[in-house]
């Protein structure tokens, strides 16, 4: 019965990334990547809750060391489920303190970042939204198809030695009022682009994240 409580929760646990990821996200960045899961927690949490009370709610019938020995497994399976799907950490896995880099930023009308988990952690992106500001699910994601994945005579090109792509994504990130890059490496800016945003002066630097806001001529 343990064995069946823990493949249930798991079942269901891949079910929703499944469906919320495969559904929603794909249609609009069309890779499955870790950052994703900061944007189905609460939906993962709601239907985890409903599988593991129908769980417990089969498992009333059995002996009370069955139920002990399931309930346990099942509280396991969801610790296990909680871990894979939160994230915990942004960027290189220093600690994001959110709340305080989005209390600094609270009067600029548009934040961007390489990663939307950033603006989730900071709770600006329904500001966003509101504001019409721009949003890319995947910065990153414009070079795995498409134009910007290719150069000049189709060969893949990495982001650092992408024009194309360094173009956008520069146009992106320096389309707002305030930008904080928390996947520096990974993004794959190059030294010019990072120095266009490095130009702009510093509104915070927190624990290694620096948010950037634009200046009156920037």
């Amino acid at each position: 019965m343990a064995v069946v409580a823990v493949v249930a929760v798991v079942a269901f646990t891949a079910r929703v990334g499944v469906v919320l990821r495969g559904e929603g996200f794909h249609a609009l960045a069309g890779y499955d990547l870790p950052a994703y899961a900061g944007f189905v927690v609460p939906a993962a949490a709601l239907m985890l809750a409903a599988a593991s009370g129908r769980i417990a709610a089969s498992l009333a019938e059995h002996p009370m060391v069955l139920r002990v020995a399931a309930m346990a497994a099942l509280s396991a399976a969801v610790a296990a489920a909680g871990l894979a799907l939160v994230p915990i950490r942004v960027g290189s896995g220093r600690p994001f303190l959110g709340a305080q880099l989005g209390a600094i930023a609270g009067q600029q009308r548009c934040v961007l970042s390489d990663t939307p988990i950033v603006l989730i952690e900071m709770n600006v992106l329904s500001r966003d939204l509101r504001n019409g500001c721009p949003l890319h699910p995947d910065v990153t994601g414009y070079t795995y198809e498409g134009e910007l994945a290719l150069g000049p005579q189709d060969q893949v090109l990495a982001r650092r030695n992408n024009p194309a792509w360094q173009k956008q994504a520069l146009s992106y990130l320096t389309s707002g009022n305030a930008v904080l890059l928390a996947r520096r490496r990974g993004t794959g800016l190059d030294h010019a682009s990072m120095q266009t945003i490095k130009r702009w002066p510093v509104l915070a630097r927190i624990d290694g994240y620096t948010l950037f806001a634009r200046g009156p001529t920037s």
